[in-house]
């Protein structure tokens, strides 16, 4: 009986800018340029709804300019990383991710560069 060796080819990392977010960023940078696999940096913006005054329509607004913010932001912090270390960011094995919404992991949902791993997001 032939054995199916599942080998890892994408990872994970989400954060939340926090210090301890950030080390987990550096990490999964060495890990996966050690080991030539793939990397998706993932952050979830969530914005309430801060006014019942202010129309659906102006806090879409709101919240897609909130979340290229946070994809700009993201993409400075992993290319600083990348620049302190020493490395050379493989564009086209490295993923950043910032998206509106809740971030669920769930084995049944749509997978997000993983064959392995199935990654799903909720936006409300």
């Amino acid at each position: 009986m032939k054995e199916n060796h599942n080998k890892m080819k994408t990872i994970l990392v989400c954060t939340d800018f926090s210090p301890t977010g950030n080390n987990a960023i550096k990490f999964a940078i060495q890990f996966a340029s050690s080991s030539k696999y793939n990397l998706v940096v993932f952050h979830v913006v969530h914005m309430p709804k801060f006014s019942p005054t202010i129309t659906e329509a102006a806090f879409l607004e709101l919240e897609k300019k909130e979340e290229i913010t946070q994809h700009q932001k993201l993409e400075i912090l992993v290319d600083k990383i990348y620049h302190n270390l020493h490395l050379k960011k493989n564009a086209g094995r490295v993923k950043v991710v910032a998206k509106n919404g809740i971030f669920v992991t769930d084995r049944k949902s749509t997978r997000l560069n993983s064959s392995h791993y199935n990654i799903s997001y909720a936006v409300y």
